[in-house]
């Protein structure tokens, strides 16, 4: 019998390569053919309870309490494969997880897209054996994956007009009750003492303490009026966050783990923004601490209270940004009913840096709803949208805005918003980008909405505030404001190449 295409008369070298071939081919069928195990999030659901007893009820348009898979959470703690997740029952989204990332001893993040809805999207962390997360649908609904308590999550769908207040509710409170410099900078207090600077020197990445770079002259400012210029020194768009909390706020939230794990999916939700943006930057959680503070009710209040340490305890937030050489600092307030932002914080209106205005405060429990990503976005430069309230305020450039556009489908009209816009229509977990498009409709304007450019811009700037070479001067509040020349004090100094990384005196 004749072989099959005269195999036996081939050469050796040729039978091997076909043998190769015939392998691989086989690989491959079993690679696409393989079954893929799918990890269940949710395994039981739980008794019904009372609105009450969830915290994001005032945002919430149904939610319910379900119990946690064992193996849930080691999934997420891995990443590199599928999860499903029962949001509510008969709507269940499969997830394809990245690989996930520790980012200390006791947590990880990790990101994936939603299977089957291009655009939709999802983040996790884990803390201490439980776990976090919020998913965005490619029409824009929301869900929340909170700690509840040790027998419960909840799952939450965030209600599109409850979230946010209005465009037109009056006056907005942020840009026009906190101190202002005469040019319209934000204003720094006289509180960094600046050395020379000797290029060359090593300095670790903040959060990355097996990572180093070395400084370069770069960013020349025209506006320096030192009487012996020095040259702004920025490194890799990589932004060290310290986060306080108060006692209400943990209560509000659960406990411990419950306003820990509010923390963490708030600092991913600022990293998956980025990366749905198409922004090369990162924002590293630092530490987080426990601070005796009772919220005044009033977000921008407690901000300044913050930013000039009215009381010890705030102070001493000051001190501990010191040891934890965070660039910005959030603090996490309970909630109160006379709070109508949710949260406030200091905009770069320059892009001059502004290392004694880097911070923000937040309610705990609507954080992850994107009020810390929309906060730190204004610490980043970027403005609301220009015909929301307060959009007359200027970020860090004259396109530094968000965006608000419509999308049609099937003769209808969507009214959709970046996050740092108001108004109506759902809050998409994009920063403006006029590069990058939802269901075939620019997120920016060139001329008027660009945050990405912004972010891409100023994420060097703000992560420069304290990977700082400062001597014996320590940075703690000025017991009152006051106005200086601009482009001194507010700009980074020289950096410092030791940072704490969550104790490990790295």
């Amino acid at each position: 019998m004749v072989g099959f295409f005269g195999f036996e008369k081939m050469p050796v070298n040729r039978k091997h390569f076909l043998a190769g071939g015939l392998f691989l081919a086989l690989l491959l069928v079993w690679w696409v053919l393989r079954p893929v195990v799918v990890t269940e999030i949710v395994s039981d659901e739980l008794p019904a309870r009372d609105q009450d007893m969830l915290p994001e009820a005032k945002v919430a348009e149904r939610f319910r309490h379900v119990r946690i898979n064992a193996s849930a959470v080691e999934a997420v703690q891995a990443g590199d494969q599928v999860i499903s997740l029962e949001l509510f029952p008969g709507e269940t989204v499969q997830v394809r997880l990245n690989r996930a990332e520790k980012t200390d001893p006791v947590s990880t993040e990790v990101h994936g897209d939603v299977i089957g809805q291009p655009g939709a999207t999802a983040s996790f962390i884990t803390f201490e054996g439980v776990m976090a997360g919020s998913v965005e649908l490619a029409d824009g609904r929301k869900f929340l994956i909170n700690y509840a308590d040790d027998e419960a999550h909840s799952i939450v769908e965030l209600a599109a007009s409850g979230v946010h207040s209005p465009d037109n509710f009056g006056v907005h409170p942020d840009p026009l009750t906190l101190f202002r410099s005469p040019d319209g900078e934000v204003i720094s207090m006289p509180q960094l003492g600046f050395t020379p600077y000797t290029p060359g020197v090593t300095n670790r990445v903040p959060g990355f303490p097996g990572f180093t770079h070395v400084l370069t002259l770069t960013n020349t400012m025209s506006t320096n009026l030192w009487p012996v210029p020095l040259t702004p020194i920025y490194g890799p768009p990589i932004i060290g966050v310290l986060a306080c909390y108060t006692g209400l706020a943990e209560t509000q939230c659960g406990g411990k783990r419950g306003v820990e794990t509010r923390v963490r999916i708030s600092v991913a939700q600022v990293n998956n923004a980025f990366r749905r943006s198409a922004i090369n930057a990162k924002l590293i959680l630092l530490g987080t601490e426990k601070v005796n503070h009772v919220t005044s009710g009033n977000s921008t209040t407690d901000l300044v209270d913050l930013t000039f340490g009215a009381t010890q305890p705030l102070y001493d937030v000051h001190l501990k940004r010191q040891l934890y050489r965070a660039d910005l600092v959030s603090l996490f307030t309970g909630a109160s009913p006379r709070n109508i932002m949710h949260g406030s914080s200091w905009m770069l209106n320059s892009t001059n840096g502004a290392p004694a205005y880097g911070f923000n405060v937040v309610e705990a429990v609507y954080a992850p709803t994107s009020v810390f990503v929309h906060e730190v976005g204004h610490n980043l430069g970027c403005s609301h949208a220009t015909n929301d309230v307060g959009g007359f305020a200027k970020g860090s450039f004259t396109n530094s805005h968000g965006w608000k556009f419509n999308i049609m489908t099937n003769g209808n009209t969507y009214p959709m918003r970046t996050l740092m816009a108001y108004g109506v229509g759902r809050r998409l977990g994009y920063f403006s980008n006029p590069n990058v498009n939802v269901w075939g409709v620019p997120t920016g304007d060139t001329n008027f909405a660009n945050n990405a450019f912004t972010i891409q811009q100023m994420a060097p700037v703000v992560g420069s505030y304290f990977t700082q070479i400062i001597q014996t001067t320590q940075l703690v509040p000025n017991a009152q404001p006051i106005s200086v020349l601009p482009g001194t004090t507010n700009r980074p100094g020289i950096r410092q190449p030791r940072r704490i990384f969550w104790g490990t005196g790295e």
